[in-house]
């Protein structure tokens, strides 16, 4: 908002009963002046009208490309709790109707208030009232937040519609008893970049193992990262024989007791409270988890080695802002099976130890990390093609996860029996254009001789399209002219026939 039209973003007042409030400029009141820089306030130096209602509309906007969309602005609360408030409202057909930009608590420091006693502020019965000290998200009382909202998940909002949405913040109160209002600014619309980590700690023998399994299987993957500890209690389970230490050292990092009670149990970003079959908690902590901008990146891959008993991987961390001296970050990398049994995302290895790794702190914002490790695979009941890496930062005090990263299909995997004409095939691989507009071809040096699988991967490590070579192919071609631009991979073959991964740029002209 502050490099538009002045700071002022083209949003305009609606003066419905002809005492609107609104100004954009410097505050200077008590509470509203906390917003450092000139934004949006009802009133800059007092309080807002009696009996006010009046709106600020946005410009019409098209967030369409944006993946992931979140919106977030700065923002100072300070009215009559229950009577006065302001609620943002979207719509997608040019201002005809407005709707909630989602429901109470549906964000970080979002909406906290169900019921108006003077009725529906705008078009909506939800909304912030208040003060923003008093807000859920603010436990530190902070005068000054930063509420943020997914966009890709209100029900009414498709992905066409984003080429044409609009935003208004609606402003009522009542004529009783006048405060200082809101004042907000620095209103943005970005990409999610969280991948969360889900831990699942269970046992087979529990009572509660299959319930609760089921659970964790089905959460979405599209933002997850999932590792599955197989623990020793409350009896057998195969799982846990095959690496007893590093699960009970992961519970033991948690706290969590030997009983009934908590196993199995639960984590979202090191957060827990309960078990993944007890939904209540789940898609709550999932929604702000994703809205938090994490201050790392993670990139996960693997490196040939001349043993092929060994698998060695590559973690590079990177911060995306200055890390201050007081966090204690540890890096964590596990190697897990994604497939065993009934079972998903077993874990097979922590490497080096579930001690973790430290990292600098502080660290320089923009300042890259990479680590190297490996581990010897011993025993013959993991499936080497079914294995995948998944790294993580956690606090090591608040044990909060600040970023994961995974490689669900890497290469380099140990495997003996990988010939070098194999090897050979896969790298004579060519891909052209690159960058490509609407579509790139991947071509083999010959003809496939047995079905190859094709993947296309997002920087996030996420799967974007898949397709096969069919015996006899020899060139396929890749639409690209639904994808945002950027830098995809390719990644051609298995874990057990050789993978060959290259990098492909999307430019749209």
């Amino acid at each position: 908002m502050a490099s538009v039209d002045g700071g002022k973003g083209y949003w305009t007042v609606e003066d419905v009963n002809g005492n609107s409030s609104w100004q954009f400029a410097q505050a200077t009141s008590t509470l509203k002046s906390k917003l450092t820089s000139p934004g949006w306030v009802t009133n800059t130096a007092g309080d807002y009208s009696a009996n006010e209602k009046s709106f600020l509309n946005s410009p019409c906007l098209n967030i369409e490309g944006i993946e992931l969309p979140v919106i977030s602005m700065d923002m100072v609360i300070n009215t009559q709790e229950n009577f006065d408030g302001a609620v943002l409202e979207y719509s997608d057909d040019n201002g005809l109707t407005w709707r909630p930009t989602g429901n109470v608590d549906s964000g970080i420091n979002w909406f906290n208030t169900s019921g108006f006693f003077a009725g529906n502020i705008g078009s909506s019965p939800v909304g912030w009232s208040g003060d923003s000290q008093d807000l859920e998200d603010n436990p530190d009382r902070d005068t000054l937040v930063q509420a943020r909202r997914a966009l890709d998940n209100i029900g009414d909002l498709t992905l066409g519609e984003r080429a044409k949405v609009r935003f208004r913040m609606a402003f009522q109160t009542n004529g009783d008893r006048e405060l200082e209002g809101i004042a907000f600014n620095n209103v943005n619309i970005s990409s999610r970049n969280r991948i969360s980590l889900v831990e699942n700690f269970t046992n087979e023998s529990d009572p509660g193992y299959t319930s609760n399994n089921v659970a964790f299987k089905v959460i979405p993957g599209n933002e997850t990262a999932k590792i599955q500890y197989h623990i020793g209690f409350p009896g057998a389970d195969p799982n846990y024989q095959i690496n007893t230490i590093d699960p009970s050292a992961r519970a033991g990092y948690y706290g969590i007791p030997y009983t009934d009670q908590y196993v199995p149990r639960g984590y979202v970003d090191g957060f827990s409270d309960g078990r993944f079959d007890q939904p209540a908690w789940i898609q709550g902590r999932f929604n702000k988890q994703a809205l938090k901008n994490s201050p790392y990146t993670l990139a996960v891959s693997t490196l040939p080695t001349t043993d092929p008993n060994y698998l060695k991987v590559s973690i590079s961390v990177t911060s995306l802002v200055n890390i201050p001296a007081d966090k204690k970050p540890l890096l964590q990398i596990a190697v897990v099976e994604k497939t065993v049994g009934t079972n998903e995302f077993v874990l097979r290895k922590l490497i080096s130890s579930a001690a973790g790794r430290s990292l600098a702190s502080p660290m320089a914002q923009n300042t890259t990390v990479i680590v190297t490790d490996s581990m010897r695979i011993e025993n013959n009941q993991i499936d080497v093609t079914d294995l995948a890496i998944i790294a993580f930062v956690q606090d090591e005090v608040t044990k909060e996860v600040y970023q994961a990263g995974l490689d669900l299909n890497p290469a380099n995997l140990p495997n003996p029996n990988v010939t070098t004409s194999i090897i050979d095939f896969m790298e004579g691989i060519q891909m052209y254009p690159n960058p490509a507009n609407e579509s790139f071809v991947i071509e083999l040096p010959n003809k496939s001789e047995s079905p190859l699988s094709v993947n296309l991967i997002d920087q996030l490590g996420r799967p974007i399209q898949e397709l096969f070579f069919e015996k006899g192919e020899q060139r396929k071609s890749i639409n690209t002219q639904n994808l945002s631009e950027g830098i995809y991979i390719v990644q051609i073959g298995t874990g057990k026939a050789g993978v060959v991964r290259k990098k492909v740029m999307v430019v749209h002209k």
